[in-house]
């Protein structure tokens, strides 16, 4: 997919003004668009791969299977993006069904993104909801994750997120909780 393409359809509009109706109309009328889609939504297109990405997800929250076959593409293009891009990559894969070798390479990335104390606080706090998850699912990682939630990790978060996460690591027996 082109941002040209991507262009026309917004027609100088807002992002937030197009429709899920519309959205879903214009990644469905073209069989194929929704690949080209994602492959700009993973792409290093400064002014279009993140907002891509945000339209696919806003497309894709009740319809998950389309992107089922592309979990591992998305997982492996989160590294090296600007921070809002791959929180918007995230949102693609968490809380979906992935297979072991996605969950796996997901938990690598996700552990990378949340030790790097620069990153929005909201792209860590999704890094943050996808080790959770996956920790729940294998409790014994949690023991091997104890260092990562100290103080240092956890200062540069907003006082809402930090909260939150505090209380998530509290209620799931994190050992390294204060």
């Amino acid at each position: 997919m082109s941002a040209g393409e991507l262009n026309k359809f917004l027609n100088n509009r807002c992002w937030s003004e197009v429709s899920k109706d519309e959205i879903r109309h214009f990644l469905t009328d073209d069989e194929k668009r929704i690949e080209r889609m994602l492959d700009l939504a993973i792409s290093n297109d400064a002014d279009f791969s993140w907002r891509a990405a945000w339209l696919i997800g806003k497309f894709t929250q009740s319809e998950n299977e389309i992107l089922r076959p592309h979990y591992l593409r998305i997982i492996n293009a989160i590294e090296g993006k600007d921070s809002g891009h791959q929180r918007e990559l995230l949102k693609l894969v968490i809380n979906k069904n992935l297979a072991d070798e996605e969950e796996g390479r997901l938990f690598e990335v996700c552990i990378r993104i949340w030790k790097d104390i620069h990153k929005k606080p909201g792209t860590r706090s999704y890094a943050f909801q996808c080790i959770d998850n996956i920790t729940t699912i294998y409790p014994e990682l949690r023991n091997e994750l104890m260092g990562l939630f100290g103080p240092e990790y956890l200062e540069t978060l907003s006082p809402a997120i930090r909260k939150t996460i505090l209380m998530k690591l509290k209620s799931a027996d994190f050992n390294a909780v204060n």
